[in-house]
This record gives structure tokens, C-alpha cells and sequence, in this order.
């Protein structure tokens, strides 16, 4: 009997314990995460929008609204890898507005708005740290029906394709809904040219086979998904859309169908709330998994990357993302599609821009006024 008392008395206090992890547990990790980080400043470059990294390479590469990249490495800034800026249009929301690699890096594709004000993606053969701009090639030109809401973000995803984030080209932002027309959506191609057309459909695209809808769509619904991002170790899709009057929206596409013909809900819903009666044919929402109030703080969610680096253990796992007004860093961790925490790391810059990760998936932070910064441990 004694011998049972004991293993009573003990599963009890497991009972206890168990009970008090659950009820504190939260609220732990955000006290161990939150505080955890700095910035540390990276200087020469202004006006920096987006930050792309090449396998096995040590240094990022920062491009800058006016058509310029940058190599970085460490806090140093190197070398000119590519000028645009006869090419580019930069005022408001216009410029270079996104750079990435193709897997191998062999190739550097932007995403910028040219002369005429209209979206422009572009190829160069990349080697020896620098763009070939001898190499350009046209992959694909999107008109801009206005001088706002015009995406620009450019991924290259874990299957090898380019995915390419379109706004819904400002005005009433009807075109969201629209799957004859390429605004408001996340584009997937195979950059590679066929022999009849500078990019190819992939055959597993939603509507890779379906009369009068764009071939080139994966995911539609959205209003300027500024930023996404894939989760290296899952594959989830992250999406950082901007809101208009009311709210902010961070939306996820869990793998493997990561946002497959996902429709989130722009210009239907804002956030979860409706703004109009939906048609027939507008059904079947992916609503966001985290919804902010639109006001002095929250003006334009700046989408991130759930950190999988090494350099500080205890954001493993997390959802970093900002904002352009309220410029912190704060993060969320989610299981099964919820929000299970979420915290501020502390840290903030002002009007930023873009998350950026290395090759190793360390953060970078970059702001229009302040440049760049390296996300590093708060020793």
C-alpha cells in the first residue's frame, strides 16, 4: 500500500506539473524569445526593398528601389552586381521590387517597374559574384493599370519553380477575383524558355488545363501580398498581404498543397470580415491565420520567414514578420493552421520594407531609410 501511495503521490505531482506547463508554458516562451535578438546595421545602402541569397554562397545581395544590387557579406557591403536604373521607375510604390535565384544559382531573376510603369521580370546568367547584363532576358511583362499595388515579390520554391506575387493593381481591386487576369495573385512558371515562349506552364498548376483562366496562377484572392516566403523545413506557404481601411493579414498555405489554388478571399473579405456579397463562383475562402487591426501601427504588413537558423535557438520555429508603420519585429508560432503564441522581439527600424533570410536561414531586416540589418542574438 505504501509502495501505491508513492506512485499516486508521484503521478500527481506529474499531473501538476504537466497541468502548469500547459497553463505557463506560452507565456514562457515569449519571455525567452521576446529580448532575444538585436540588429546590427549594415552601411551604404539606402532605399533597400528586397534581399535574395544563392546556395552555398556566404554573401546576400540587396536590392535597392532605385534598380541597383548589392552584394553583402558579413556587415559589409561589396561589390555592384547589377544596375538597372536606367530601366527602372522609382517613385511611391514603384521600383525593384524583388530579386531571386534560381536553386543552383546560375541565374538572377528581378521583378521591377519599368519606364512605362508597368511590371517588369527579367533574367540574367549570374557567376563570379556579379549579373551579365549582356545576358537579359524577358520572362514576363505585366501592365500596371495604376501606380499602386504592385507586388513584385519573387520566390524561387522548394520544386524549383518561380513564384511571383502580383497586387490587384489599385483601383477597386476587382481583379483579385478574376482568374482571366494576373493582379492579385501568386504566380508559379518554370522560367526556363520553351521553344515557342520565354517561360513554361507547369502541367500540376491549378488551372494549368482550364479555357479563359490564367494558366500562370497558384493562389488568387490577395490584395499586395508583400511579403511570402516558404518555411525551409515544411514547405508552408507565408503570406504577408496588405490590407486596405481595416485590417492587416498574415495567410498560410500548409503543405504539401502549400496555397494551391487557395483563394484568400480579397476583395470579398477583408481580414475574416465581408465587404461584399460574394458571387456564385466565390466560395470556399482561405481565411487568414492572423488578422491586425489597420491604424497608426499596423499600415502595411511587411511579410517574413519562419527562422530555421542556429544562431538563436530560441526563435526556432517562429513566424517573424513587421510592419511598414510600426516597424517591430514580432513573431508567431502556429500548429495546425492556429496561432498557438505570439510575442515582439523588441527590436524595430523604421519604414520597413522586407525580411530577408541567407543561405543558412539567418534574418536580415531591410528599411527605405535605414538600409539593411543583420538579425543577430542578444548575448
Amino acid at each position: 500500500m505504501r509502495e501505491r501511495s508513492h506512485c499516486a503521490s508521484t503521478m500527481r505531482r506529474l499531473a501538476t506539473a504537466v497541468v502548469a506547463l500547459v497553463i505557463v508554458g506560452p507565456a514562457c516562451a515569449r519571455r525567452e524569445v521576446d529580448g532575444a535578438v538585436k540588429l546590427e546595421h549594415v552601411p551604404g545602402i539606402t532605399r533597400a526593398t528586397a534581399l535574395a541569397a544563392r546556395r552555398h554562397d556566404r554573401s546576400v545581395y540587396v536590392a535597392t528601389r532605385r534598380g541597383r544590387v548589392w552584394a553583402v557579406r558579413g556587415l559589409q557591403r561589396r561589390g555592384l552586381v547589377l544596375d538597372l536604373t536606367d530601366r527602372v521607375r522609382a517613385s511611391g510604390e514603384r521600383g525593384l521590387l524583388g530579386i531571386a535565384f534560381s536553386l543552383e544559382g546560375s541565374r538572377l531573376y528581378v521583378d521591377y517597374t519599368d519606364r512605362q510603369g508597368d511590371m517588369q521580370i527579367e533574367e540574367y546568367r549570374f557567376a563570379h559574384h556579379r549579373a551579365r547584363p549582356n545576358t537579359r532576358r524577358e520572362i514576363l511583362r505585366i501592365p500596371a493599370p495604376s501606380r499602386n499595388h504592385n507586388g513584385g515579390q519573387l520566390v524561387s520554391g522548394p520544386d524549383g519553380m518561380l513564384y511571383i506575387g502580383t497586387g490587384d493593381g489599385g483601383v477597386h481591386g476587382k481583379a483579385a477575383q478574376s482568374l482571366s487576369s494576373l493582379h492579385g495573385k501568386i504566380l508559379r512558371i518554370d522560367p526556363r524558355p520553351s521553344s515557342s515562349a520565354p517561360y513554361v506552364i507547369p502541367p500540376d498548376n491549378p488551372f494549368a488545363t482550364s479555357d479563359g483562366k490564367r494558366k500562370e496562377i497558384w493562389a488568387f484572392g490577395l490584395r499586395n501580398p508583400w511579403r511570402f516566403s516558404f518555411d525551409r523545413k515544411t514547405g508552408d506557404l507565408w503570406i504577408g498581404d496588405v490590407g486596405e481601411a481595416e485590417f492587416e493579414e498574415i495567410d498560410l498555405g500548409l503543405a504539401p498543397d502549400r496555397g494551391r489554388a487557395a483563394n484568400f478571399g480579397w476583395d470579398v473579405l477583408e481580414g475574416r470580415s465581408p465587404r461584399r456579397a460574394p458571387l456564385e463562383q466565390e466560395r470556399g475562402f482561405v481565411t487568414p491565420i492572423l488578422v491586425l487591426p489597420h491604424d497608426a501601427r499596423n499600415c502595411a504588413v511587411i511579410g517574413g520567414f519562419v527562422y530555421r537558423g542556429s544562431r538563436i535557438p530560441q526563435l526556432v520555429g517562429a513566424y517573424v514578420y513587421s510592419d511598414y508603420c510600426g516597424g517591430e519585429l514580432r513573431w508567431i508560432r502556429q500548429r495546425y493552421g492556429r496561432v498557438v503564441s505570439r510575442g515582439r522581439l523588441d527590436v524595430s527600424t523604421d519604414e520597413v520594407t522586407s525580411l530577408g533570410e541567407d543561405s543558412r536561414g539567418e534574418l536580415f531586416v531591410l528599411s527605405l531609410t535605414e538600409g539593411v540589418y543583420r538579425v543577430a542574438r542578444n548575448n
